[in-house]
């Protein structure tokens, strides 16, 4: 079990969740606080997590999320910093291509990772295609948050960095086209990816 935490930054922002079982979305949750309950959003965050791990947005706000698990005596909470490298920058995205060499930044590189294994999904269930179990990803049709779950995902547009790789657009971007920060999907990501964020590899620390 996985759970990717995003942070609300301020203002409108909402904190949110997304539970994976697998590779199987199965909750969404969504929940308003202000600056003065980070910590007790972070507990609330590792509620989620029965046994599994939390997956967290460390920028800004987010940097409390590990201090104040571990001083509760929590483990298994690891840091997401979008702006990071990319992970395994030297192993092929396609042929002749690495992954340093498509993506500008871990934030490009785990949105693309979950739109492939969508991708991959769609064939196999309408193309009889296959695919190595780690190559897909699915969500729960219970989930009652779906419909916006699924209009977040497709919200951010694709962009380049001055150096010509893969980005996605920013949220300032995002706002300017009227669209609100997709708190949901940046969880979802998160909690889809946790071979993006192995703590034996990347030994974060709080």
């Amino acid at each position: 079990r996985t759970v990717g935490y995003d942070v609300a930054d301020s203002g409108a922002d909402k904190n949110a969740i997304a539970q994976f079982n697998g590779g199987i979305c199965e909750y969404i949750e969504e929940w308003k606080a202000p600056e003065d309950e980070l910590s007790k959003s972070a507990l609330r965050a590792w509620s989620f997590v029965d046994n599994g791990k939390l997956i967290y947005d460390s920028i800004g706000v987010g940097a409390h999320v590990g201090s104040t698990l571990k001083a509760q005596g929590y483990k298994n909470h690891f840091k997401f910093n979008a702006g990071d490298a990319v992970f395994n920058p030297d192993r092929e995205y396609s042929p002749k291509i690495t992954n340093k060499q498509k993506f500008e930044n871990l934030k490009a590189q785990a949105w693309q990772d979950v739109a492939d294994r969508l991708r991959n999904t769609f064939n196999a269930v309408n193309k009889g295609m296959t695919y190595e179990l780690s190559e897909l990803i699915s969500i729960s049709s219970d989930i009652k948050e779906i419909e916006a779950l699924k209009t977040e995902l497709c919200s951010p547009h694709k962009d380049y960095s001055k150096r010509g790789l893969d980005m996605v657009e920013s949220k300032k971007d995002m706002a300017k086209r009227g669209i609100a920060s997709p708190n949901k999907a940046d969880a979802f990501i998160m909690g889809a990816c946790p071979h993006l964020v192995k703590s034996e590899v990347r030994r974060f620390v709080d």
